[in-house]
């Protein structure tokens, strides 16, 4: 997961320019790791409206994570 995780950092930092890497991001979010999530997100969100295709997942790892407060 440090490989991961280290990958989602990199993208975060390039920030827009690192929009081609979207797709590896996305399964990213589904990480068992909440750190490799989380900077997977961040990532996502540094890259900006490049990241779009990654809405629906980024929804669903909001969803997921509320139910898991609220259970």
């Amino acid at each position: 997961d440090a490989d991961r995780k280290l990958v989602a950092e990199s993208a975060g930092e390039i920030g827009p320019r690192a929009s081609t890497l979207v797709p590896v991001l996305i399964p990213l979010l589904r990480a068992q790791d909440p750190n490799v999530r989380s900077q997977a997100a961040l990532a996502l969100g540094n890259i900006g409206p490049g990241a779009s295709p990654a809405a629906p997942a980024l929804l669903q790892l909001m969803i997921d994570d509320v139910g898991a407060i609220q259970a």
